[in-house]
């Protein structure tokens, strides 16, 4: 998942778990893909809390785009959930750490959200 507080800029780097989990369970409850469904299914045991989603958009094979709003007066981020491909291909290149665990996972046959 990738947050992104201006188009031109680079993606959020600071922000809290418990944040992120809110705006993982915003988006992903939008979306009937069944790893979205259990994403959402067991952020919500975990009582967090959903945010305001004012765009929306799935693309099959790829992932989903939203804008998400934590406050009535913030303009709110754009969010990407998808594959890593797929979001690498929206946004700016990964980390060279980030990029090892996502080789690392992919090799082990687990999918990334």
């Amino acid at each position: 998942m990738v947050l992104i507080d201006n188009p031109l800029d680079r993606p959020s780097t600071e922000i809290s778990a418990a944040m992120l989990m809110s705006y993982a369970l915003s988006v992903e409850s939008m979306d009937s893909h069944p790893i979205a469904i259990a994403i959402t299914q067991a952020l919500l045991k975990q009582g967090i809390s959903k945010l305001t989603v004012t765009e929306f958009e799935h693309t099959p094979g790829v992932g989903v785009a939203a804008r998400v709003k934590p406050t009535s007066t913030d303009v709110g981020k754009a969010v990407l959930i998808g594959s890593p491909l797929s979001i690498a291909r929206s946004t700016t290149e990964f980390s060279p750490e980030l990029s090892r665990a996502i080789e690392s996972a992919t090799s082990r046959a687990n999918s990334i959200a």
